[in-house]
């Protein structure tokens, strides 16, 4: 269910990003670098759990990824890719979980990770003033929220027997 909640949520954030050229065109952003949702649809389809049925987004969604807080959204997406190799391994350790080849999201930095986050915390500083790392930070607040809210969601709809 974790990988569902994945798919929605980068769903969202890519959907929101498509619409902002300023965002796209900012080289050290990098965004098709960044794109996740071709490795979870991967994923969600080696373990047969595709298609799936997206969460409709509220409009609390669309007001926390307004012109600022869409930067803390990307920074939850960006900055909970730093720890994929820790659950990657956690994971390949899991009796139940037979076919790692549908673990690709975690590896989808694992060779340009650490870069991308200096290009990614570079981006950052270049923003303007104070008033949008404030924003910036209260939408990485409501990001995490709505995340939670969104493997809420996926965990009441989705059960697995084991």
């Amino acid at each position: 269910s974790i990988l569902l909640a994945q798919y929605n949520y980068h769903l969202f954030l890519e959907e929101a990003v498509e619409v902002r050229d300023d965002l796209q065109a900012n080289q050290l952003l990098a965004w098709e670098e960044r794109i996740k949702t071709s490795y979870l649809q991967k994923d969600l389809e080696l373990l047969g759990l595709w298609p799936i049925v997206p969460l409709e987004w509220d409009q609390e969604w669309y007001s926390a990824a307004n012109e600022d807080g869409i930067l803390g959204f990307l920074y939850v997406s960006e900055g909970s890719m730093n720890g994929a190799f820790h659950i990657l391994r956690a994971l390949k350790k899991n009796p139940t979980i037979a076919n790692t080849e549908a673990l690709s999201f975690y590896r989808s930095y694992r060779d340009k990770g650490r870069s991308l986050w200096t290009d990614f915390i570079l981006f950052l500083q270049q923003q303007q003033s104070n008033a949008d790392i404030e924003k910036a930070v209260k939408g990485a607040v409501t990001a995490f929220s709505l995340f939670q809210r969104a493997f809420q969601e996926v965990e009441q709809s989705f059960t697995v027997d084991i």
